[in-house]
């Protein structure tokens, strides 16, 4: 993972707001999913709704997920100090454990939402260099879910009181996963999603959102 990230080259009021601009259909794209969507405090996403069209109301609401991505990630850092301190509060552990269950849960989902949704798009660009950023972030939703598969085990395990785990292999190995976050979201923000904006195209939301819906009801009753 340190190898590869070497080689790197960056809704209250929203449906009545959303249905008085006009963009109805933007307020269904997220009407449909919202209680699907859970911060790890269990609290539905509050996402505003602007005057904007239905697309960008998409890429808005991923937007937003990066951000929710990085608060846990800094809260995940604080909590794997202490870990490494040998100083985790019990608080600090059911904390630890509802942002392990994002990471497991959540954050994948928002993954499939990108290659579902976003990175065909990339492949629809006449410039070959657009396709191999897909490919990049592609490949680093691998690179993340293999450094979440060994990280979480340890973390679960802390959440639980348990310490068997080496703990500096787990401040190394949760470094690496941040770093390889950060330097993804900023290649999906700063490249992906404004070139998949930019292109000439149909995005059926009320379709993206029913599929994203379903997909996160189906795994939640599995």
């Amino acid at each position: 993972a340190d190898m590869h990230r070497g080689q790197r080259a960056s809704l209250g009021n929203q449906t009545d707001h959303a249905i008085k601009a006009g963009y109805k259909r933007a307020a269904d794209f997220f009407a449909t999913r919202h209680k699907f969507l859970l911060l790890p405090g269990r609290h539905p996403y509050k996402i505003l709704m602007f005057a904007a069209p239905p697309a960008l109301a998409m890429f808005e609401f991923l937007d937003l997920t990066h951000k929710t991505i990085q608060e846990e990630l800094g809260k995940l850092r604080v909590l794997v100090q202490a870990i490494e301190a040998e100083k985790i509060s019990p608080m600090q552990q059911k904390s630890l454990a509802t942002i392990c269950d994002y990471f497991e849960h959540e954050v994948k989902h928002h993954h499939l939402d990108e290659e579902k949704h976003v990175f065909p798009a990339l492949y629809e660009s006449s410039d070959p260099q657009i396709h191999q950023v897909a490919d990049q972030l592609k490949q680093d939703h691998g690179w993340l879910e293999q450094n979440w598969l060994e990280l979480s085990p340890s973390l679960v395990a802390a959440s639980q009181g348990n310490n068997w785990f080496d703990m500096a292999e787990l401040a190394h190995g949760f470094e690496v996963f941040e770093a390889l976050y950060a330097d993804h979201m900023v290649l999906e923000e700063s490249i992906a999603f404004k070139s998949a904006q930019d292109l000439p195209r149909h995005w059926d939301t009320m379709a993206i959102g029913r599929e994203m819906a379903q997909r996160r009801a189906a795994k939640k009753h599995a």
